[in-house]
C-alpha cells in the first residue's frame, strides 16, 4: 500500500468525521482498501462489513432513520447493485444515503472487464435524479479532527500464524484430477478462475467473470439448459456469500447435475485481503442443508479435502462441498487475458453445441 494511498485515505476519514459520521458499510474493493483498514481502525465510526451493497445501503438508510449519519464505501459495481435500495430509500422514503464509490472502468483502469461499469456509472446516476459529485483527487484543506496525529494503525483479521490448512492451487489441483472429461466447469471471478487457470485442465470451462455474486446463478441456469452434461461450479466464499440466497434457489430446482465446490479462506483475496463478514463462523454447507441440500460438507484439511471430492463427484444428486483453504498474499495483477469476455462466450457456446452434436 502506497504512502499516498494511506494519506489519501486518513484525509477522507477525517472529512467524514467532521461531517458526523458514525457507520460506515463497506464491501471491499482493492482501490478501496486503504479507506476500509483507515475506517475499521477509527474508534469514532462503527464499521460494518456485508456481503452485498445493497445491503449496506439499507444499513445506512436505517441508520439515517434513527438521527444518525450514515456512509456507503463501494466500487460502482455495487453502485448499480444498489439501483432498487436507492431508489427505494433515497427516492421514495426520502432517506439521505451517501456513498463513496470507486469509479472503476475509467480510462486509467487498466482491467478489461471493469469497462463496462464506467460506460454506465454516470448515465445510471443522472437517469435516477441522484446527485453526485466526481472526485479526481483528495482535497487536502480544512482542521483536522481531533484523532491523535496521522492514521490510526489498521486492523486486519487473519486466521493464527500456526494454523496451516490448504493452498488454492493445491485445492484446485484435487478437483482437477476428479473431474470426468465431459464435466463443464463454471469458475467464479477472482483468485478461484487464477487458480483454475494454473492447472490447464482440459474439461470445458466459462468463466463467469463479472458481475459478482452471479456465478451460482450462472452455474444453476447452464445445468438446467444442459442436463445430460455434469456442471461442476468452482466459487469463491466471498463470491457466494454476496447471494447465500441462491442456495435456496438451487435447493428448490434441485438440478441433479450441478456440483459445487467453494473455496473459502474467509476474506475477500482480490478485494485487498479484507475479511468476510462474519467468516468465523460461516458455515457454506450447514446454510446449504438448512435450504435443503441433500449433501453439503466442510473440508477443514487436504485429507478431508481428497474424501469430500471423492464424495461430491461419485454420489448422483446436488452437493456442495466447501473447501477450506489458506489466507495467501494479494494478488491483483492485471491477467491481460488476449481474448474478450464475448470472443470466450462465443467459444464456449459453440464447443459446447460441438461436443454436444
Amino acid at each position: 500500500m502506497t504512502t499516498g494511498a494511506v494519506e489519501n485515505a486518513d484525509a477522507i476519514v477525517q472529512t467524514l468525521l467532521r461531517a458526523g459520521v458514525e457507520v460506515a458499510a463497506s464491501l471491499p474493493d482493492s482501490w478501496l482498501t486503504a479507506v476500509i483498514e483507515r475506517v475499521e481502525a477509527e474508534p469514532r465510526i462503527r464499521h460494518l462489513r456485508v456481503t452485498r451493497e445493497d445491503e449496506a445501503v439499507g444499513i445506512c438508510a436505517g441508520v439515517a432513520l434513527g438521527g444518525k449519519r450514515g456512509i456507503v464505501i463501494c466500487q460502482n459495481a455495487g453502485l448499480l447493485l444498489s439501483a432498487n435500495a436507492l431508489a427505494g430509500y433515497a427516492l421514495h422514503h426520502q432517506l439521505p444515503v451517501v456513498l463513496l464509490v470507486a469509479y472503476r472502468g475509467t480510462e486509467e483502469d487498466t482491467f478489461p472487464y471493469q469497462k463496462y461499469k464506467g460506460v454506465v456509472t454516470e448515465p445510471l446516476l443522472r437517469g435516477m435524479g441522484l446527485p453526485y459529485r466526481v472526485l479526481d483527487r483528495v482535497p487536502r484543506r480544512g482542521p483536522r479532527a481531533a484523532s491523535g496525529g496521522g492514521p490510526a494503525p489498521t486492523r486486519r483479521a487473519a486466521r493464527p500464524a500456526e494454523v496451516r490448512l490448504m493452498r488454492r492451487s493445491i485445492a484446485a489441483g484435487m478437483v482437477k484430477d476428479r473431474l470426468a472429461a465431459d464435466d463443464v466447469v463454471v469458475v467464479g471471478l477472482g483468485s478461484t478462475n487464477r487458480a483454475w487457470r494454473e492447472q490447464r485442465a482440459p474439461q470445458l470451462t466459462y468463466v463467469a467473470s463479472d458481475p459478482m455474486g452471479m456465478a451460482p446463478s450462472l452455474a444453476l441456469g447452464l445445468a438446467v439448459a444442459r442436463p445430460e452434461r455434469r456442471v461442476v461450479l468452482l466459487e469463491g466464499d466471498g463470491d457466494l456469500a454476496m447471494d447465500l440466497g441462491i442456495l435456496v434457489t438451487i435447493a428448490a430446482a434441485a438440478p441433479s447435475n450441478l456440483r459445487v465446490a467453494v473455496f473459502a479462506n474467509r476474506r475477500y483475496e482480490t478485494g485487498g485481503g479484507q475479511p468476510l463478514p462474519g467468516g468465523a463462523h460461516l458455515s457454506f454447507s450447514a446454510v446449504a442443508k438448512a435450504a435443503g441440500w441433500d449433501w453439503a460438507v466442510e473440508a477443514p484439511a487436504e485429507p478431508d479435502a481428497a474424501a469430500a471430492l471423492d464424495e461430491l463427484l461419485r454420489r448422483d444428486g446436488l452437493g456442495l462441498v466447501a473447501l477450506h483453504i489458506d489466507a495467501e498474499e494479494f494478488q491483483y495483477a492485471n491477467d491481460g487475458a488476449p481474448t474478450s469476455q464475448v470472443e470466450d462466450r462465443v467459444s464456449f457456446q459453440r464447443r459446447l453445441t460441438g461436443e454436444r452434436s
